[in-house]
């Protein structure tokens, strides 16, 4: 499976910057998991974790505040008001 660009980027800073195999988060509608060559897709997030699964299955996380995503097939746009490392990484 070809890896996703995943971009999480708040007011300050770009919080994260890297390739993943996926990743879930809380969006509008509930959860989702977006990977490689998902359908292109605009949607509102609410607060929650963001789960990041790296290229090398390892687990990343991030707590998210509210804010919107764009999908494209080869990448994922984040943008949030804050965010901060889990510590559950």
């Amino acid at each position: 499976m070809k890896p996703i660009d995943v971009r999480v980027v708040t007011p300050e800073k770009v919080f994260f910057e890297g390739k993943a195999a996926g990743i879930t988060l809380r969006g509008s509608e509930g959860y989702l998991s977006v990977f490689y060559d998902h359908t292109p897709l605009v949607t509102s997030l609410l607060p929650g974790v963001l789960k990041i699964r790296t290229e090398d299955n390892e687990q990343k996380e991030a707590v998210l505040s509210q804010g919107f995503m764009e999908v494209k097939p080869e990448a994922v746009t984040i943008i949030v008001s804050s965010a901060e490392t889990s510590a559950n990484t």
